[in-house]
């Protein structure tokens, strides 16, 4: 069972992607005081212009500080210091994907848009999925010889451990918590394609051991290119046997669909089996995805049929040449997938293909024999065909729900806002809160994944977006008399607590990992009792609901390999952000169910419009200070002069002293919208949807 953690450092150490591995911190504990002093300061904002919601809050929290936090923290603490790897690393995997009984195409899952091969339209689409698929499986090489070098972030290694989930494992449905499975790796040398809804497998190595080349995984891909479109035994585009649609059912659901398919014939365990052990699943798909929202809707959920949602990876390949990659969120987190998918696309980029039908024909010809691969066939009855059916028509209602609206700006990117001097990511994050506000006339609870890798088994804690000082700045944003740098030094304060925030989440310091902790302690015990759990006032105490109920759930990956990237929203009034913050761009994709996205997308884009140009005029307005700021200087250096020389001369100086004044009075009137800091908290603002 792939979810079982308690197992020993890797014994074999002196191996380079073990190097450090021993060595590495295990996942802190924070400070109770620490965690409740943080969890306060993140709720308050939430809590704007609700008085007696918010001291009720502090009640309960100062009452949990002096009462059952205490013994939940020793208990906390004593568990971490008798794991072998994460106090949190099985109560996370339980709590956040095992115990989701949601669709994991729609709400678990994400998919990656490759870049184009430079080559473009030379290179046929066949043989570019053969080519990304040789890359994978070299970099499943390097896993099982432990010879892949570690991820580090200046200089410092992060947990590999997520690695070894990452090839031949698959996601089951079961109740109440669902399991992954990984594979032996030498076993298990089989990759499956499926085409029209129809699955196959072939082996990756020949019976001397020796693996496959990029031409001869060609020539199989082409095999079953062919027999999943001409073979006229072939059920072609039989809805009611694309089994696969099952896999994105509500997992209850699919668990006892999956019985009943299993149920139907006796060989169909052993059959599904060669899918579910394969190293990954290859999706050959005949559509032709263009446009950015189109493409970002293939490689996150497809069309419910090519697809089978609880293998590890499926690498998705398109009729056009565009690829992508669709990855199972259990055990694996998008830091690790993403260098997988540009080592493979790097590689690719590098290798002499054919180009042209002429070549490929040519270098198929020159292919030896091999075994054809293998379709894997279930026998279905008319309950296990219904049962698709059905799944079918609740996958197409869920598409069609969900409303998808890409972002590429292209104003300014990184490199302009570093010339800002301020965080990237949280220059974005301030953004996606102004956006909001501007929609919805209030701030509400945001999630940020951020990665804790640098710890044993480390995956992610949440860097909660929204704080008094955002909250603060987004509202002068309403305010047209208010100096431009008044809202820049609050949008800077912003970006620059929520930097600070996020520092504490990667470093094990956040407030949400601790506090699961607690209630899983709490969960625990209630189990071994019989008895159901009873929760402190601080977890009962409806803003601690509120305060993760994820309006925004929001996650960056920047890749050069990546050109889209998608998942949905993780609550039904939410919102699914997913971004990228390239150089000289900003990519978000906004997914949500009947909240609007286009217009989502449209407040973001003058919400990035108007912060550039609000920390643009508050430059201008410094400059303009310093410029006449210089000016009175030189005015004042001269008029003393002049003044020592009429004294000397016994000369009036009324005309000099009125300057002075006159000079004064101009400095202070420039000066005084600076120093009007108002009272923004309980301030009301008119709604508006601003769009550029």
């Amino acid at each position: 069972m792939a979810d079982r953690h308690e197992e020993a450092a890797p014994a074999d150490t002196t191996a380079p992607m073990d190097r450090g591995q021993e060595s590495m911190p295990k996942l802190p504990v924070p400070a109770l005081n620490d965690t409740l002093d943080r969890y306060l300061a993140s709720v308050k904002p939430l809590l704007d212009g609700q008085p007696d919601r918010w001291e009720h809050t502090q009640r309960v929290v100062e009452a949990f500080r002096t009462g059952e936090g205490l013994g939940l923290q020793k208990q906390l603490e004593e568990r971490a210091a008798t794991s072998k790897t994460s106090w949190l690393i099985d109560w996370w995997n339980e709590y956040a994907y095992f115990s989701n009984r949601e669709s994991v195409c729609f709400y678990v899952n994400y998919g990656f848009g490759f870049r184009q091969d430079p080559r473009g339209a030379q290179l046929d689409w066949l043989t570019r999925a053969a080519s990304i698929a040789t890359g994978m499986l070299d970099f499943r090489d390097l896993i099982r010889g432990r010879t892949l070098e570690p991820d580090a972030m200046r200089g410092q290694p992060f947990c590999m451990s997520q690695y070894d989930h990452l090839f031949n494992a698959c996601r089951f449905p079961a109740m109440p918590l669902d399991h992954t499975e990984s594979y032996d790796y030498d076993a298990n040398q089989h990759v499956a394609v499926v085409c029209r809804g129809r699955f196959y497998t072939f082996d990756t190595v020949h019976e001397d051991g020796r693996r496959l080349s990029t031409m001869e995984i060609l020539a199989q891909l082409h095999r079953v290119y062919n027999h999943a479109t001409t073979n006229s035994s072939n059920p072609i585009c039989d809805h009611d046997a694309a089994f696969g649609v099952l896999s994105a059912e509500h997992r209850d659901t699919w668990t006892e669909k999956r019985a009943r398919l299993l149920a139907a014939h006796p060989d169909n365990a052993a059959e599904l089996a060669r899918l579910e052990s394969a190293v990954f699943l290859i999706c050959l798909d005949e559509s032709r995805p263009e446009t950015d929202a189109e493409f970002s809707r293939a490689c996150w959920h497809g069309d419910g049929i090519n697809r089978y949602y609880d293998k590890c990876f499926q690498l998705l390949v398109f009729a056009n040449g565009r690829c992508g990659f669709s990855g199972e969120h259990s055990l694996v987190d998008g830091t690790t997938t993403s260098r997988l998918c540009r080592t493979a696309l790097e590689k690719s980029e590098r290798e002499d293909l054919p180009l042209g039908d002429a070549a490929v024909k040519t270098a198929l010809a020159r292919v030896p024999a091999m075994p054809e691969p293998t379709a894997i066939v279930l026998r279905l009855n008319d309950t296990v065909r219904a049962d698709i059916r059905e799944a079918r028509a609740t996958w197409e209602r869920e598409a069609a729900a969900h409303e998808v609206s890409v972002m590429r700006y292209t104003r300014y990117g990184k490199n302009r806002m570093k010339q800002f001097g301020v965080s990237p990511d949280a220059f974005v994050q301030m953004a996606i809160q102004l956006a909001y506000y501007r929609m919805h006339g209030v701030c509400r609870p945001t999630y940020e994944s951020a990665a804790t890798r640098r710890f044993r088994y480390g995956r992610t804690e949440t860097a909660r977006s929204v704080n008094d000082k955002s909250l603060a700045w987004v509202k002068t944003m309403h305010e047209p008399d208010l100096a431009y740098s008044v809202k820049a030094g609050l949008l800077r304060e912003a970006v620059a607590l929520h930097s600070r925030n996020t520092a504490l989440a990667v470093n094990g310091q956040g407030v949400d990992r601790h506090l699961l902790g607690f209630r899983m302690l709490l969960a625990d015990a209630a189990k071994a009792t019989g008895e159901a759990a009873t929760m402190p006032a601080i977890f009962t105490d409806p803003t601690y609901a509120y305060s993760t109920h994820w309006y925004l759930s929001t996650s960056q990956i920047t890749d050069s390999a990546v050109v889209a990237y998608a998942w949905g929203e993780v609550v039904p009034e939410g919102y699914g952000y997913a971004y990228m913050v390239h150089d000289d761009f900003v990519y978000a994709n906004i997914c949500s169910k009947g909240m609007r996205s286009d217009e989502m997308h449209r407040s973001l884009v003058a919400a990035l419009d108007d912060m550039c140009e609000l920390l643009e005029e508050a430059q201008h307005e410094q400059e303009a200070v310093k410029q006449l700021t210089e000016r009175f200087e030189r005015m004042n250096h001269s008029a003393a002069t002049s003044d020592g020389s009429s004294h000397a001369n016994g000369t009036n100086t009324t005309m000099d002293t009125t300057k002075k004044q006159q000079q004064q009075q101009s400095m202070a009137a420039l000066a005084k919208p600076a120093q009007e800091v108002t009272s923004t908290s309980a301030s009301t603002v008119s709604v508006t949807n601003k769009s550029k």
